[in-house]
This record gives structure tokens, sequence and C-alpha cells, in this order.
């Protein structure tokens, strides 16, 4: 039992020691210098791992390491050291793929969105822009739970511009609403990055502006995004992604004179007179089919009557030839006989109070077109899609 407990009581002595050290801030500010590294544990069960405080030097990658970050992050991190680890990388990729399907379509908005977090978790300057403001001890460790980030205007707004007209397929809309929170300039959309929230950022990311005097020592160190009318191919985007990179059309010769008929343009003109042509020939046609039908029905009442007034003294005959007892119906139904009253009631308030009817129906059509009010022609592709 006295080896278990020695062992025990250094490990408290160790524990207590490092709470009173306390944890590794950012003091240092200075190219080569780090100011978080590695993943030191939870917040709560469910979280993501939260990385160290750490403000030592940057150091050199294994090969491994070094692959992995460039296949994520770039060909740019070939030859730099770094401030993270392989479980860094893992969970950054993993991150990053969750956007990627989002944000794929545009390779300027998704370089720029590498590039902010390969930064910020690898970069062998991360103490020039990344100063670590809150800490809470782990067992053993002190994770990180919130910290500011540098990021310059430029850099900002031109990250915002390359990403706010991006369209995600799946749904038709804008990924901005994803990624962004459909944030309507840069400083929402960092907000919205950096907020600490479930299929979020596991830990609060402050980004203040550069300018302040709190950060005498400190710099941002992404200066110039791409834009996204860029012409390289490898990052470039479609037209419907960005407005700058729409080809420019040359402005359309209408070439002389144009056609009038009195005030009217002669396509108007002849619009308007193929559809006249037309509602004529479709009145006409209504007329003549309600003239025919009128004389054919004329014609089987005179034939009526004939029938109805020859004598005959051959009841049976009578019965069988005469075509109003073919027609009379032989069997009652209660949903026929229910209907027959009902509109029979409904016709004959209407018959009796026209005044009324009229009224209430022009009164429920008005309150049936109150929409109208809000009525919005739609021109953007995206939405009429």
């Amino acid at each position: 039992m006295a080896p278990k407990s020695a062992v025990a009581a250094c490990l408290s002595l160790a524990t207590l020691a490092l709470a009173a050290a306390g944890p590794d801030l950012t003091t240092i500010h200075e190219p080569g210098r780090c100011a978080i590294r590695g993943q030191c544990g939870k917040q709560s069960f469910f979280g993501s791992q939260l990385p160290c405080p750490d403000n030592g030097p940057a150091e050199e990658p294994s090969s491994d390491l070094r692959e992995q970050l460039v296949s994520v992050c770039g060909a740019e991190w070939a030859d730099s050291k770094v401030c993270c680890t392989p479980e860094q990388v893992d969970a950054l990729k993993e991150n990053l793929d969750k956007a990627k399907g989002i944000i794929s379509s545009c390779g300027v908005c998704k370089k720029n969105f590498y590039d902010i977090f390969c930064t910020f978790t690898c970069s062998p300057d991360q103490s020039l822009f990344v100063n670590v403001t809150k800490t809470e001890l782990k067992g053993d460790k002190y994770i990180t739970t919130e910290l500011d980030q540098l990021i310059s205007d430029d850099f900002g707004a031109g990250f915002y511009d390359s990403c706010k007209d991006v369209k995600f397929g799946a749904s038709g809309g804008k990924a901005m609403q994803f990624i962004g929170g459909g944030a309507k300039n840069y400083t929402a959309f960092l907000k919205f990055l950096g907020d600490k929230k479930f299929l979020g950022s596991p830990f609060q990311i402050n980004f203040p502006r550069p300018s302040s005097a709190d950060f005498e020592e400190m710099k941002p160190i992404l200066q110039g995004p791409i834009p996204c009318n860029t012409t390289e191919e490898a990052y470039k985007c479609a037209c419907v992604d960005c407005a700058g990179s729409c080809p420019e059309l040359a402005p359309v010769n209408l070439g002389g004179e144009q056609c009038y008929v009195g005030p009217l343009p002669c396509l108007s003109f002849a619009v308007i007179l193929i559809y006249s042509i037309f509602i004529a020939l479709l009145v006409l046609a209504v007329s003549a089919h309600v003239a025919v039908a009128k004389r054919r029905r004329s014609k089987n009442e005179r034939l009526q009557l004939l029938l109805d007034s020859s004598p005959s003294d051959d009841d049976e005959g009578d019965m069988l030839h005469n075509p109003a007892f073919l027609d009379r119906p032989t069997k009652q139904y209660a949903l026929n006989t229910y209907c027959d009253r009902i509109f029979s009631k409904i016709a004959r308030a209407c018959a009796s109070f026209p005044g009324i009817t009229i009224g209430t129906s022009v009164i429920i059509v008005a309150l049936l077109s109150i929409g109208w009010t809000r009525f919005e022609l739609e021109t953007d592709p995206v939405g009429l899609w």
C-alpha cells in the first residue's frame, strides 16, 4: 500500500505544481513562436478535443506530418516549421471536409477558407496573430477555451466577397447560409465562424480589429486573399458563383432604323394581331357550337310534342315508347337527394338576395387577394430554379 500511496501523492503534488505554475499563455509574440499546439482534452463528455496553450517555438514536422499537412492545406506547407501535431491535422481535415461539399464549386472561396484555418492551426508564426485569453484545467493539463485571432480588414473583406455569392447546388440557395449563417458582411461572417456552438467551433474564437491598441506586438499575417474573379485555372469560379468572373458581353448592335406600325413595334403588332385572330376564331367556334346545340334541342322538343299528342289505346305501348318515362330515375340515392336539396336551397337564397350574394362574393375575393400586396417578381436564376 505504501508504494501506491507514494505514487498518488507524487501525482497530486505534480498536479498542484502545474496548477500553481498556471497555463502557458501567449506572453511572447514573435515570428517562429506558437500560441497553441496539440490536444489536451475535452471540455465535456460530448465535446471535441481542445488545443493546449503552448507559447514555445515552432518545430520541424516529421515526414508523415509534412505529407499529411501538404495533402490538406497545399504545397505552400512543404518547407516550413509548424505549430501543430498529427492529431490536430486529422481534426482539421475532418472539419474542412464538412465545408468542402458546400463551397467546392468555387475554388477561390475554398482556397481562402482553407488558408484561414490551416494558418490558424499550423502557422509557425502563430503567436503573431493568436492570443490565448482563457484556459481551463482538465486533469493535469490546461485546455484553451477562448482566444483572439487577428484577421486583416483586407483579407476579411476579400474572403467574404469570394464566398458570398457561391451557390450550394443541393438546395439551390447560397452557401453563405450554411457556412456564415447568412452573414451580410465579413465581420458577421467571421463572428459566425468563431462562435462556440454545436457543429461549429469547439471553443470561442474572437476576431478583434487589428488596429486595436491591445495588440501592439501582434499583426495579421494573412494580407491579400485571392479575388473571386481570378484567372488562375486552379481557383477559377463559375459565373453563377462570382459575378466578377462573368465574361463581359459585347454591346448589342441594333443596326439601323426599327420597324414600327404606328406607335407599336412590328413584333408587338404581329403578336397582338395573331392573338386577336385566334380569339375571334375561338368566339366564332363557340357561337356556332351553341347555335347548333340550340337547333338540335328545338328539333327534339318538337318531336317530343308530336309523340305526346298522338292518341293511343295501348297504355303499355305508351309507357314503352315515352322517352320521358325512360329517362325517369328508377332508384333514389341518399347522397343525390341530399346534394339536390342543399344546392337547391343555396340557389334559391342567391336568387332571393342577389345584392348580398354579389357583395359577399366580391368581399371574399378581395380578402383572398390580399397576398398580392406582397407580390415580388423573381428574377434570380437560382430562385427560379
